[in-house]
């Protein structure tokens, strides 16, 4: 499945810069994940969707406070300052929270693997929003990456299934005793 990813991202619209991009989020997406996996029973997705955001806007501020100075802040448009909430409440609280109960629902394995779709999913947006047909290495990619959920996600689902012995019914209960 990475091997599709690749390809998708390798022969897509992209430059060297969005390949390194692509490898920040695939490092940040693992990182976050596995951070959040022990707490995650206890906080619940929302829990750790609220302390995330509060501890990275928490670092945003020390990071323009020492890059930028701290009246950069009165240098903001109302553009700007519009889209500070929209980012902080839909794209990163709600994705935050969808992708944590997901998580939890799933599984971390589960999770993990849907994020081959990524890529599959940019490639197939630039056809209506820019008219860009991806290239048939782009769809090479793009059957690898189903390929790779197929069989991942068969192999989860064949992990995660009950274990039966024989003379048991699909609910674990014996026949013997019935």
């Amino acid at each position: 499945m990475t091997a599709g990813a690749v390809l998708v991202e390798g022969f897509g619209r992209t430059d060297a810069a969005g390949v390194g991009y692509a490898l920040l989020v695939l490092v940040c997406e693992a990182g976050f994940t596995l951070l959040a996996i022990p707490v995650l029973p206890r906080l619940g997705a929302f829990g750790v969707s609220f302390h995330s955001v509060w501890m990275a806007t928490a670092g945003m501020a020390v990071v323009g406070v020492a890059t930028e100075g701290p009246t950069a802040v009165t240098m903001l448009s109302t553009v700007d300052l519009l889209a500070a909430p929209y980012l902080a409440v839909v794209v990163t609280t709600i994705a935050f929270l969808l992708w944590f109960t997901a998580v939890r629902r799933l599984g971390s394995g589960r999770a993990g693997l849907l994020t081959g779709v990524v890529p599959v999913s940019a490639a197939t947006l630039g056809i209506p929003l820019h008219g860009a047909v991806p290239s048939p290495m782009v769809w090479l990619g793009t059957a690898v990456v189903a390929a790779g959920l197929s069989i991942g996600l068969k192999r989860c689902a064949a992990k995660s299934a009950p274990e039966r012995t024989p003379g048991s019914t699909p609910g674990g209960l014996s026949r013997a005793g019935s």
